[in-house]
């Protein structure tokens, strides 16, 4: 599903459309990225976010029917640290495998497992977009949006 939702982004047969906000806050979205289908599902959601120590880049990708399959988490942080997350859902939304791989160290405080938007809470590490990326990416940001005026 992923080789299929890429290759559709490559050929450019999917709608894209971005969003782009300032850094106000830590871990606040920096960017949102949604590509959609000929049918209007969704199936890719990107988001950026970070803060002064560490930046994150969330990959979702979602099936034909809109259900998130997998998420791949990349993060970094200024320790030098380099990490890939990922996480596979089955069809009802379940998580069925999650690994996190660092691919330099030192570590850094990430989580080990990661929250979803069902399951986030304030404090906690921005979570995974399980579900409505339509209306994620539409959502108000607390940061100014950065528009293009070109």
């Amino acid at each position: 599903m992923v080789d299929t939702v890429n290759a559709e982004l490559a050929k450019g047969t999917l709608k894209i459309s971005v969003r782009n906000f300032e850094y106000c806050e830590p871990y606040r979205d920096t960017m949102r990225k949604i590509a959609v289908d000929a049918k209007g599902v969704v199936r890719s959601y990107v988001k950026q976010a970070g803060s002064e120590d560490s930046s994150l880049n969330w990959h979702h990708y979602y099936d034909e029917a809109g259900r998130l399959r997998f998420a791949f988490i990349f993060g970094r942080a200024t320790n030098g640290a380099k990490l890939e997350h990922r996480i596979y859902f089955d069809e009802s939304g379940k998580r069925i495998w999650e690994e996190q791989k660092y691919l330099k160290d030192p570590q850094y405080f990430f989580p080990k497992v990661w929250p979803d938007d069902l399951e986030g809470k304030a404090g906690q590490a921005p979570p995974v977009q399980k579900s409505d990326p339509a209306k994620a990416f539409s959502a108000n940001s607390q940061c100014p949006e950065v528009k293009n005026d070109g």
